[in-house]
C-alpha cells in the first residue's frame, strides 16, 4: 500500500473479503440469479490470468483500428468520444449534474483534463522530484506504446510529442484548488456558445459519438482551457494525436490486458509516482473492477450478506 489508515483503509480491506466471497461464489455457482451470474462471470473472467494472456490484444482491436483511421479534427474528436465513454480520459471530462443555478435540471459540464500525471503541478514544477518525473513518465509511455508494438524509435519520438501536448494543456489548467469554486468553473452556455469558445473543435463529432447529438445544455467549467484545445488539436500532426489516443486507451485498460502492460503501468503509476513496493494481488484488483463496473448489483449482495 502506499498509505494506510485505522478508519476507511482497515473497513475497504474488510469489506474485500466479504466482496470477494461473494464474488467467488457466483463464479462457482450462481444458480438461477442473473445478476449473481453477470458479477461471477465478470469476477471470473478479470481473475483467468491465462485467458487473458492467450487473448492478447484482441480485445482492443476495434479502438485500435478507429484510432488508425483518424484523419482530421472531426475523427480524432469522434474517436476521442467513444474511448471516454469507454473509460479513458482524453482531452477533457464531461460530467452530468444539477444546474448550479437551476438544480432540478441536469446538464453537461465540460471540465478540464486529458493528462496522463495527476495533475497540472506535476507539469509545471520545476524541482528535482517533479523533473524526474515528468522523465519517468515520458519513458513510461514510451515503453507502453512499444508493448503496442511501435518501433522504440518512433515510441520515444510520439512520448515526447505526447508529454508536450498534455504540458500545453497543463499551462492553461486551473490549479486543483481553483476547480472546488462552484462560481469559478460554472459558464453555462449552449453549443453556439461553446463553437465561440472553442471554434477549432468540430462538436457535432464529440456530441455524437456520446450518444447525445442535439446536447444543447453546457457549462464549460474552464474556457480558457477549451480555447487553448481549439487550437492546439488541428496544430497537432495527426500521427501525435493518433499516438495519444492510443496511450491513453493502454492507460485506461492496462491492468485487464496482458501482465507486461499492467506490470509496466503499476510500474510507473504504483512504485514510482506512489512509492507502492508491490502491485496487489490479482484478487483484491479483480473485486475493485468488478465493484467499480457493477458496483450497484454487487452492493445489493454486500447488504444481503452484512445486514
Amino acid at each position: 500500500k502506499s498509505r494506510l489508515g485505522r478508519g476507511f483503509a482497515e473497513i475497504r480491506d474488510r469489506n474485500r473479503l466479504v466482496l470477494r466471497d461473494i464474488l467467488e461464489s457466483a463464479a462457482r455457482d450462481a444458480g438461477k440469479d442473473p445478476d449473481l451470474k453477470m458479477i461471477g462471470d465478470f469476477y471470473g473472467a478479470c481473475m483467468d490470468a491465462g485467458a487473458i494472456e492467450r487473448s492478447g490484444l484482441t480485445s482492443l482491436e476495434g479502438d485500435l483500428q478507429d484510432i488508425a483511421a483518424v484523419t482530421d479534427a472531426a475523427s480524432f474528436l469522434r474517436v476521442a468520444g467513444r474511448l471516454q465513454m469507454a473509460g479513458a480520459q482524453v482531452l477533457f471530462h464531461t460530467r452530468v449534474r444539477g444546474d448550479f443555478k437551476d438544480p432540478e435540471m441536469a446538464i453537461a459540464y465540460l471540465l478540464q483534463g486529458g493528462l496522463g500525471l495527476p495533475d497540472r503541478d506535476y507539469y509545471l514544477k520545476d524541482d528535482p522530484r517533479s523533473r524526474d518525473l515528468r522523465e519517468a513518465y515520458h519513458a513510461h509511455v514510451a515503453r507502453m506504446l512499444a508493448l503496442l508494438g511501435e518501433p522504440a524509435d518512433s515510441a520515444e519520438r510520439h512520448a515526447a510529442a505526447i508529454l508536450d501536448l498534455e504540458t500545453t494543456l497543463a499551462r492553461v489548467s486551473l490549479p486543483r484548488e481553483e476547480t472546488r469554486k462552484p462560481e469559478t468553473i460554472y459558464h453555462r452556455m449552449d453549443r453556439a456558445g461553446l463553437a465561440r469558445t472553442a471554434p477549432g473543435l468540430p462538436w457535432g463529432a464529440y456530441f455524437d459519438a456520446i450518444g447525445y447529438p442535439d446536447l444543447s445544455a453546457i457549462s464549460v467549467g474552464m474556457p480558457a482551457f477549451f480555447a487553448t484545445l481549439s487550437a492546439a488539436i488541428p496544430a497537432t500532426p495527426i500521427d501525435v494525436l493518433q499516438a495519444y489516443l492510443r496511450w491513453h486507451l493502454l492507460h485506461a485498460v492496462a491492468d485487464a490486458l496482458p501482465a507486461a502492460f499492467a506490470n509496466e503501468n503499476f510500474a510507473f503509476y504504483g512504485r514510482t509516482l506512489n512509492w507502492q513496493k508491490e502491485i496487489e494481488p490479482r484478487w483484491k484488483r479483480c473485486v475493485d473492477a468488478t465493484d467499480k463496473a457493477m458496483g450497484e448489483i454487487l452492493g445489493r449482495y454486500f447488504v444481503e450478506r452484512r445486514f
